[in-house]
């Protein structure tokens, strides 16, 4: 479909500074026309498909909807750059990580890290700040299915998400019936997540910290009840991290 220059310019705003080659063509900007603005600097490659605007501030959110728009369609933001976009502490990996409706050629220097989906509805997906990304619950069935990423860090992956109500044991319990086929990996980490955060009266740790305490004090045999409120039903005082009776 044609789009007119102002069209184009609207769509680079919300692609974070960014356009594609069939966006331009769209627009009437023809190949030749295309390297002339590259080569006066009002353009700049991103990858060969995906041009950023000069003077559009480079950032992980822009990068991430790069690796989207040079996949083939239909693809999304998925496992250790999905979480990072929905805010979930971990460290940026060196390249965005990315599923794609279609299998993405190995480029040497591919500007992603590309996942086969393995049955990914459309639910499974959302739009946040104009990037598809994977929701939550499915971001971390996918990173428990990971096999460098250590069961621990799925668990205080889970848990923190489940504090800022990320995610859900409904909406959890929903995609295990989804994705809990025989063989899928990560499927038996999940099970046994979320089976121990169904029972009555399961509070998630709200910081790493508190998730840490919580282990070692496991490890040492030493019994907390984690978030408890103190004071009576005429005076609440406030809510403690730990109590122990021991």
């Amino acid at each position: 479909m044609d789009i007119g220059p102002d069209e184009l310019m609207r769509q680079v705003e919300r692609q974070h500074g960014l356009a594609t080659v069939s966006q331009f063509r769209a627009a009437g900007v023809s190949s030749a026309a295309l390297r002339r603005r590259v080569q006066a600097g009002i353009w700049v490659p991103v990858t060969r498909l995906v041009f950023r605007v000069a003077g559009a501030p480079v950032s992980d959110r822009q990068a991430m909807m790069a690796a989207v728009l040079d996949a083939p369609p239909p693809a999304c933001v998925s496992h250790a750059s999905a979480a990072r976009l929905w805010g979930l502490p971990g460290q940026a990996p060196r390249r965005p990580d990315i599923m794609s409706g279609r299998r993405v050629g190995r480029r040497e220097r591919a500007p992603a890290v590309a996942h086969s989906p393995r049955m990914l509805l459309d639910h499974h997906v959302v739009t946040l700040d104009h990037i598809p990304v994977t929701t939550p619950t499915r971001t971390l069935f996918d990173l428990a299915g990971v096999r460098h990423v250590h069961p621990k860090r799925v668990e205080r992956l889970l848990d923190t998400a489940l504090a800022r109500s990320l995610v859900s044991i409904a909406s959890l319990s929903r995609m295990l019936t989804e994705l809990g086929r025989r063989g899928r990996p990560g499927i038996t980490l999940m099970r046994q997540l979320i089976a121990d955060r169904s029972v009555e009266g399961f509070r998630p740790p709200e910081s790493a910290l508190e998730s840490r305490l919580s282990e070692l004090a496991a490890e040492a045999g030493v019994p907390l009840e984690r978030q408890v409120d103190v004071g009576s039903d005429d005076a609440w005082i406030g809510r403690v991290d730990f109590r122990s009776d021991a």
